[in-house]
C-alpha cells in the first residue's frame, strides 16, 4: 500500500514529550466576594493551579486571576454526546484582594450582581448570583503526551473523546530546550486505545496554523529527535 502521507512521522513515545491543549470552558458563577468566588462546571481543575474568570453582565465585563482551593463532585449531566459526566463546583480564591483590583471586584459586585436593594458596602460580603451573566475560565488546559509527531502534525494520548475537526490552541514542550511551539491544531481523528482503563485515546491533531519562526522551530526540533532515535 503506497504511503499517502505528506510528512515522515515519528515515534515519540515514551520520551516524556508533551503538548498542551488551551480551551475556553463555560462555567456558572454561584457566590462571589472581592476575596473570591464559587463555581460549578463539567470539567475537573487543578487544586492550587491559578486560573482567569472573565465574567460578563450586561455591558460590564471584568477579569479575575485566582487559584482553585476546593473542589467537588456535586452531581452529573448528560452531555452532548449523550455520555453521563459529573458536575463539579470549586472554590477559586482571587490574588488581589487588597490592590486597586479588589476596589474594582466590589464596584462590578455592587452594580452588576449584587440584588437591587443591596445597601450594604461589600468587603468580606459573598453575594449569591441569581441575575444572567457569562462567566468563561479562559486559560484552562490540559498536557498530553505525544506518541508520534510530524511538520503536520502529532498524535497525542487524551483522556477524553474530543470532537473531530474541533480546533484548539496548543503548546508543545520542547525536549531538554527552552521555550515552546505554539499553534491551533484540528482533532482529525479519534481512536479508543483498546483495554484501557478508564479509557484513553489516540488523537491525531493536524496543525492548521503555526507562525514561520515556529514552523522552523518543529522542524528543527524533529530533526533532533530523529538524530536521537538513530543513535538509539
Amino acid at each position: 500500500m503506497q504511503e499517502r502521507r505528506r510528512y515522515k512521522r515519528l515515534v515519540t513515545e515514551g520520551m516524556g514529550i508533551q503538548c498542551r491543549m488551551q480551551f475556553h470552558t463555560n462555567v456558572s458563577l454561584l457566590n462571589i466576594s472581592p476575596s473570591g468566588a464559587s463555581i460549578a462546571l463539567d470539567r475537573r481543575l487543578t487544586m492550587g493551579e491559578e486560573y482567569t474568570l472573565h465574567v460578563e453582565c450586561q455591558d460590564s465585563s471584568i477579569l479575575l486571576k485566582g487559584v482553585i482551593v476546593w473542589e467537588k463532585i456535586v452531581g452529573s449531566k448528560k452531555n452532548e454526546k449523550g455520555e453521563v459526566v459529573p458536575i463539579y463546583e470549586a472554590g477559586i480564591r482571587f490574588d488581589n484582594v487588597i490592590t486597586e483590583k479588589g476596589l474594582e471586584i466590589i464596584d462590578f459586585i455592587e452594580k452588576n450582581l449584587a440584588p437591587q436593594r443591596f445597601k450594604s458596602r461589600l468587603r468580606g460580603v459573598r453575594v449569591d448570583v441569581a441575575n444572567r451573566n457569562t462567566t468563561v475560565i479562559t486559560d484552562y488546559h490540559k498536557s498530553y503526551y505525544v506518541l508520534k509527531i510530524s511538520e503536520g502534525g502529532m498524535l497525542l494520548e487524551t483522556d477524553e473523546p474530543y470532537n473531530i475537526d474541533e480546533r484548539y490552541t496548543m503548546e508543545l514542550k520542547l525536549l531538554e530546550r527552552d521555550g515552546s511551539i505554539r499553534f491551533t491544531g484540528r482533532v482529525a481523528s479519534i481512536i479508543e486505545m483498546p483495554d484501557r482503563r478508564p479509557p484513553r485515546y489516540e488523537t491525531g491533531i493536524e496543525i492548521v496554523d503555526i507562525g514561520e519562526e515556529d514552523r522552523e522551530r518543529l522542524k528543527e526540533f524533529i530533526d533532533y529527535i530523529e538524530r536521537i532515535n538513530q543513535t538509539d
